[in-house]
């Protein structure tokens, strides 16, 4: 009977330990969790408070928590107690020892003006190259490439310059950052094609003229119109081309074609969204500004706004079903003003022309790669991103392991 009891009792002992490690554990967790979200200055004691707030009332004693910030931006901690034993005491086991370690990965925010996936590319590939002749002015975000980036005599001026590879000869660099994930893919799903493998060819619409009826798919719905235009479409002349009185979005998706800007146009688009979507995999689907010395042209975007609209903050999205004639390159005499996110997800892009944010100070462009020759200046604000809905990549905390 004595062994027999001896084990109960230890059985008893070390369940009860058990029953604090969980609790120790619960309250290690919410500190480095806590801790993950604060600024550097009083990091540790942030957390430390919330691990007192929260640890288990023991017969025992309960040691202070150490916590460390990791070079890959993790936040670890650990915490040790001492669990008295009411039976094994009796034969000189006087308390059981527990201990604990937890890590947390912080939030993630994408407050990039300039984002490049670099799909298909190897970590160290450059999928966002900054040329000596670019001038950039970014103000209010960041760089982020999913790949590596280079600043080839310009470093580019953003608040950080940040690569899951390597940030090389920008300002404020950080490598071997968190990956952004892709979250305007998702909005493909509200894409429907009208057009079948119709492709018309010369397309023009003006502040005037829209393409004839039979050669364009009209969908009105309740926060917006779309227009489905069945070919290559030019925009030319100047002026409003979504009008003056303006209540709802408007969605412009060009199918089995290129949306061309002609020469000399300065074309401007309010509460708009242009879609390149199609079944045609001959056909291009870019967005094409003239090319060569005295060849100029402008584009000037508000996105659509209205929060039930699945196409809010976003003024230029390429199906990212579409792999296949989809790179592009804007001219020396490109402008581009635009607020809301340009979506370009298989393109490489290189950009020579003038890019700006509108009025609502509130641009991204998300592209696969990116080389830049010309002047930018991208900026965002809190005001002006709210305005206009756009949507941002943000992780929440998470424990790993």
């Amino acid at each position: 009977l004595i062994p027999i009891a001896g084990m109960a009792g230890a059985a008893i002992d070390m369940s009860r330990a058990v029953a604090v490690k969980t609790q120790l554990q619960n309250a290690l967790d919410a500190a480095v969790l806590a801790g993950s979200q604060h600024t550097a200055t009083g990091r540790d004691v942030f957390a430390t408070s919330m691990f007192t707030a929260q640890k288990p009332s023991l017969e025992g004693s309960v040691g202070s928590p150490a916590f460390a910030l990791n070079t890959d931006g993790t936040y670890s901690g650990s915490a040790s107690a001492t669990v008295t034993n009411k039976i094994m005491s009796i034969v000189g086991i006087a308390s059981t020892p527990v201990h604990v370690t937890s890590k947390a990965a912080a939030v993630v925010y994408d407050e990039s003006c300039i984002l490049t996936y670099g799909t298909g590319m190897n970590v160290g590939d450059d999928a966002m190259t900054f040329n000596g002749g670019s001038n950039l002015d970014l103000t209010g975000c960041t760089l982020q490439s999913n790949k590596s980036m280079v600043c080839n005599g310009h470093t580019g001026n953003a608040d950080m310059s940040l690569a899951v590879g390597t940030s090389s000869k920008c300002l404020n660099p950080v490598s071997s950052a968190p990956a952004i994930p892709d979250i305007y893919e998702s909005i493909a799903s509200n894409l429907t094609k009208e057009c079948g493998t119709t492709s018309f060819n010369n397309l023009s619409w003006t502040s005037s003229s829209k393409p004839a009826s039979n050669k364009m798919v009209t969908l009105v719905k309740d926060d917006r119109t779309e227009y489905h235009v069945c070919g290559n479409l030019t925009l030319s002349g100047s002026g409003t081309m979504t009008g003056t009185s303006i209540s709802k979005d408007t969605v412009i998706v060009v199918e089995n074609g290129a949306l061309t800007i002609a020469k000399d146009a300065d074309i401007t688009a309010t509460r708009a969204t242009f879609v390149l979507s199609g079944n045609v995999t001959s056909a291009s689907h870019t967005i094409d500004f003239p090319q060569g010395n005295g060849q100029a042209a402008a584009l000037r975007i508000t996105p659509s706004k209205a929060s039930t609209d699945p196409w809010r903050g976003i003024a230029m999205y390429q199906d990212p079903a579409l792999t296949t004639n989809v790179d592009m390159t804007w001219g020396p005499g490109s402008s581009v003003y635009v607020d809301g996110i340009m979506y370009f997800p298989k393109a490489s892009l290189t950009m020579s022309g003038a890019g700006n944010s509108n009025s609502s100070l509130c641009t991204k462009l998300a592209v696969n790669k990116l080389t830049t020759n010309g002047s930018f200046n991208f900026s965002q604000t809190d005001s002006g991103c709210t305005d206009i809905n756009m949507r941002q990549y943000e992780s929440p905390p998470r424990l790993i392991n």
